[in-house]
């Protein structure tokens, strides 16, 4: 069973309703950056992370965390639809 207040797994973990939370970053060399475009710094996109979890650690105060490798990262594209089968399902037609 989930922890109180916590969220389940596979579930939304970060959501953009709270200007004052410090959200993750993920940081792109050149050969990498192609993938957003040429977009402005604030522009919002969706898209879909494939990561692994390399570490889980537990303080003694019983808090938590977790580090995350990301292995893959897909943003949708302007124009087209987005929604979940789309994203895990890109083959199978649609837009």
């Amino acid at each position: 069973m989930a922890e109180m207040g916590s969220k389940p797994p596979g579930g939304t973990l970060i959501s953009g309703d709270d200007d004052s939370k410090v959200y993750p970053k993920i940081y792109l060399t050149d050969a990498d950056t192609a993938v957003v475009g040429d977009h402005e710094v604030g522009h919002e996109v969706m898209g879909t992370l494939k990561v692994r979890i390399s570490s889980v650690g537990k303080a003694a105060d019983g808090s938590r965390d977790v580090s995350l490798e990301v292995l893959e990262l897909t943003l949708a594209e302007e124009g087209k639809s987005s929604t979940a089968a789309t994203r895990m399902y890109p083959t199978m037609g649609g837009d």
